[in-house]
């Protein structure tokens, strides 16, 4: 599957409004550390509208926890990206995000991106605020029309993992809950080493989903 592809699919999966394949309900985390290395920023801005569209409707079903196990796998430029995207969550409003623009900002220190936009452009458009910050040099980006979202019922009703967030909070028994409901793992073992949690917090509620007869 080409890169492009499966950012379609990964986005479309959490309710933006692309043609996609729904074999696989993606979590948030994954969408974005799949936009943030895909390397279509900054060169093409539709696709970070996107991306800004939904996380102002919906950052705070973002786990923060699990999105700090992915970083350490995310090269500078890509962690500068994700950096200036938890600044515009901040914005938002969401201040968990503080959390991921904190360990960016220590992982990255002293190194210089060459992400940039043109100088004409740049003359012409002036600066993101949120990007320079970290280094990056583009023209201001916005989110998209919500209208490039599906309705929010439609998306909790077709993603399991915004679904659970909704009914447990976003955080790890939300997760576990959607690993046993989707069959990703049959352990408590496999759920850990999925979700990037601890073995003792993985076991501890996949045991007590089990009791109370989730998903079977």
């Amino acid at each position: 599957m080409k890169r492009n592809d499966l950012l379609r699919d990964q986005w479309g999966s959490l309710g933006v409004a692309f043609t996609f394949s729904e074999k696989n309900e993606c979590d948030p985390e994954t969408a974005l550390v799949g936009f943030v290395t895909s390397s279509e920023f900054p060169e093409d801005k539709k696709m970070v509208s996107i991306v800004l569209v939904w996380l102002k409707e919906y950052s705070t079903f973002v786990h923060i926890e699990k999105l700090k196990s992915s970083l350490q796998n995310l090269g500078k430029d890509e962690l500068l990206i994700l950096g200036a995207l938890a600044s515009k969550c901040i914005r938002f409003g969401d201040y968990r995000w503080r959390t991921i623009e904190k360990l960016v900002l220590q992982k990255t220190k002293g190194y210089k991106s060459t992400l940039s936009d043109s100088e004409v452009l740049l003359k012409r458009q002036g600066c993101d605020e949120d990007f320079l910050r970290f280094g990056i040099r583009v023209v201001p980006v916005f989110p998209e029309d919500p209208k490039k979202l599906l309705v929010r019922s439609r998306i909790f009703k077709m993603n399991s993992w915004l679904r659970h967030r909704l009914l447990f909070g976003t955080n790890l028994r939300a997760d576990i809950a959607t690993t046993k409901f989707l069959k990703l793992t049959d352990t408590a073992y496999g759920a850990a080493k999925l979700l990037g949690c601890s073995i003792n917090a993985a076991y501890r509620n996949w045991n007590d989903l089990t009791e109370a007869g989730w998903a079977g």
